[in-house]
């Protein structure tokens, strides 16, 4: 473990910090937006706007985040953690805030309906609808002609990767790349990282058998390529490809083992794992160097994809 990451846990611990498995939904959710208000400012832009448009289960709430500067910028759509459960555009700003900055994009992001009040697939048809409203929207946000890339974090990498399979089903126009950070690909609970980092860390196995559960109302939803990514036999023709891991997390062995699928499949993939992290590492970039430096890279995967030259510095 960094002891970084030693320093957070300890100081998570005395915070009152509580398993997901141990909170109902609403509790859960209230415990993020507690921490989501404490977190510092992050990276200024140059606007900061709310916008509600119509989604599939009715008003959809966007927060659009656009850098200084003069436009257009190519557009980011971002996706938020939270098990499917918790999270919500408070709680994505900060990470959207710094690769706006980073990557010079508009970033976007969605308030996707919570589980388990609207269970799967409702999150990813929020996220789909706000993708193709991006995609369309472009003059409104000052947006350049390029695809929209996506990226998200825990859940929202699940989201992200779902809604990527999606398109290319759908036929619709990909986005220029997805950055996948920690991001659940699968329903299991035995793999070598599950065993090893399922117990003692910021996120354990109960609490992601939590997650699923609230998140899945039938048991073969988790067939589902859609909610499991790495149960798709055909991964072709798909965007490249950012898999960010973190050692002592429990996840990294579906975020890796996805990236390695990928690059099997013909797609410019790949993952990098941050060693000594643990889960949600990006959340805490006062807290841990590692985050700042993912962020980065992440930043500079945007940027690639888009054939931007690299930020200076």
């Amino acid at each position: 473990m960094d002891p970084q990451v030693r320093d957070l846990m300890e100081l998570l611990a005395g915070s009152g910090l509580q398993r997901l498995a141990e909170l109902t939904p609403d509790e859960a959710r209230e415990q993020i937006e507690r921490f989501a208000r404490e977190l510092p400012p992050s990276s200024e832009v140059g606007r900061r706007e709310n916008v509600t448009i119509e989604g599939p289960g009715g008003p959809l709430g966007l927060r659009v985040l656009t850098p200084q500067g003069t436009g257009p910028f190519p557009v980011l759509l971002y996706l938020h953690g939270g098990g499917w459960v918790t999270g919500g555009l408070d709680a994505a700003e900060s990470p959207a805030r710094t690769l706006a900055v980073g990557a010079d994009c508009v970033a976007v992001c969605v308030d996707y309906r919570l589980a388990p009040e609207h269970p799967f697939p409702a999150a990813l048809d929020d996220v789909n609808a706000a993708l193709q409203w991006i995609d369309s929207h472009r003059e409104k946000l000052d947006g350049d002609d390029q695809p929209p890339a996506i990226a998200g974090n825990s859940a929202g990498g699940n989201l992200a990767a779902g809604a990527v399979l999606q398109a290319r089903d759908r036929d619709e126009r990909l986005p220029a790349c997805q950055v996948l950070i920690c991001p659940i690909t699968d329903h299991e609970f035995e793999s070598p990282s599950m065993r090893d980092n399922g117990e003692g860390l910021l996120l354990e196995r109960g609490d992601l058998r939590w997650c699923w559960e609230h998140y899945l109302s039938r048991e073969e939803d988790a067939e589902s390529i859609y909610a499991c990514p790495l149960r798709a036999v055909d991964l072709s023709r798909l965007p490249p490809t950012l898999v960010i891991t973190a050692e002592l997390d429990p996840l990294r062995d579906q975020g890796e083992v996805y990236a390695r699928c990928l690059r099997e499949a013909g797609i410019a993939a790949r993952a990098h794992r941050y060693p000594g992290m643990i889960h949600g590492f990006i959340d805490f970039p006062e807290a841990l160097d590692a985050a700042g430096v993912a962020l980065e890279e992440a930043a500079a995967e945007l940027r690639a994809a888009w054939g931007l030259a690299m930020a200076p510095g």
